[in-house]
């Protein structure tokens, strides 16, 4: 996850436009458990900007449950 973002981060500066917005794990934004609660997180951090994230992959390490 770090490298990937690095390297669109990268690839952003190169293109001199841009920048990177929002992140958030798969175990949210790709539920297949119906567990509407975590779609839910996506969807707002999507649509009305809730979120949050400085500091939280730091301490967890994980791109997958990375919280919205």
């Amino acid at each position: 996850m770090r490298k990937n973002a690095g390297d669109i981060r990268s690839q952003i500066c190169r293109a001199g436009q841009g920048r990177i917005a929002s992140l958030i794990g798969r175990y949210y934004a790709m539920d297949r458990d119906n567990r509407w609660d975590r779609v839910e997180q996506a969807y707002d951090l999507l649509t009305p900007a809730k979120g949050e994230f400085r500091g939280r992959y730091r301490r967890r390490g994980s791109a997958g449950r990375l919280r919205p």
